[in-house]
């Protein structure tokens, strides 16, 4: 719902990325990618033709707002998701259906309008200089140099509280950024340790686990 909201109303929309009511692109795909994994373990979700009709709506929905947050993480996380969906009994045709309906829609709707033209463009330039700077020398990006040094800081001050961290919020002002370190992992580590990393990915692994094998296990 949240995503639906912000497509049509452009909520929070900044230099050219939706950031929707969460205020950042990437914590918007992270939420995305959640319900697209709801979406491809192949729990049945609508009954009947006009149940699967919106089903695939959604899955799409979910699809359209990681691609206008042009997030990296969720853009990566897509096909990830597709691939754990083609692998399971219950699932395989959702996902089969989805792909080729972003294939078929997505490239007509990409050639014809010219504002998702633009946001696809942006979108690819974004994962284009990612992998631009992975294999450079000269090292990379000032987007990535930069989250490179957040992480070198983000693990030394890990090394200092290890088990319960500083407090959250804490890499802001402990590393001397002003800013949070672009990398959940090193964010939730330095503020709130191996406790708090484990408690928050714990979450998310099961929710995930059981969203894509329980199912075909019960059945």
């Amino acid at each position: 719902a949240g995503v639906l909201a912000a497509l049509v109303t452009g909520v929070g929309t900044a230099a050219g990325r939706l950031t929707g009511f969460y205020g950042n692109p990437n914590m918007l795909s992270i939420a995305a990618l959640m319900g697209l994994t709801i979406f491809a373990s192949g729990v049945p979700i609508g009954r009947g033709m006009w149940g699967r009709a919106a089903t695939q709506l959604a899955g799409l929905a979910l699809l359209a707002g990681i691609v206008a947050a042009s997030s990296r993480k969720g853009l990566v996380g897509v096909p990830v998701i597709w691939l754990l969906g083609l692998l399971g009994s219950r699932s395989r045709r959702r996902v089969a259906v989805q792909i080729a309906l972003v294939a078929g829609i997505g490239a007509a709707l990409v050639l014809t309008v010219e504002p998702l033209r633009d946001v696809w463009r942006y979108t690819i330039e974004r994962v284009s200089d990612l992998s631009v700077s992975l294999t450079s020398r000269s090292g990379g990006t000032r987007s990535v140099v930069e989250r490179s040094t957040f992480v070198r800081q983000g693990i030394g001050l890990i090394g200092q509280s290890p088990l319960i961290g500083h407090g959250i919020g804490s890499f802001r002002w402990l590393a001397g950024q002003g800013k949070y370190a672009h990398n959940n992992m090193i964010d939730l580590g330095v503020g709130l340790g191996l406790v708090g990393l484990t408690l928050y990915y714990g979450l998310h692994i099961a929710v995930m686990f059981r969203a894509l094998f329980i199912g075909d296990a019960a059945r």
